[in-house]
């Protein structure tokens, strides 16, 4: 196509075994969703590598509750975010979580 709008034709992902980060290549080169986390990891990747760059990430309330603190544990632990800001939420969330009460998974049925 001419249009300058229409810069990049869609590929499809490649269904076989492969990294994650290749995974995520490949669906930055697909649509919706998919295509905007490929782009999210591209713009946190030339994040890293810039020096003197301080990455802020926000964090919403929720993430203990769903069981996805330990990614942010682990961003923190090996540099990969300089500032967490964070809502009140995902205090008491903690709190409740090291009291030993823990969360459940729900179910629409």
């Amino acid at each position: 196509m001419s249009d300058s709008y229409f810069n990049r034709k869609l590929e499809p992902i490649k269904v076989k075994e492969k990294s994650v980060s290749q995974l995520l290549a490949e669906m930055g080169r697909t649509a919706y969703q998919g295509r905007k986390l490929g782009e999210a990891v591209d713009v946190w990747e030339n994040m890293i590598r810039e020096k003197d760059l301080t990455i802020a990430m926000g964090f919403a309330g929720s993430m203990s509750t769903a069981g996805q603190w330990t990614i942010i544990n682990w961003l923190i632990e090996n540099r990969f975010i300089d500032v967490l800001i964070s809502t009140g939420a995902n205090v008491s969330e903690d709190i409740v979580d090291a009291m030993g009460f823990g969360y459940w998974q729900g179910s629409h049925m």
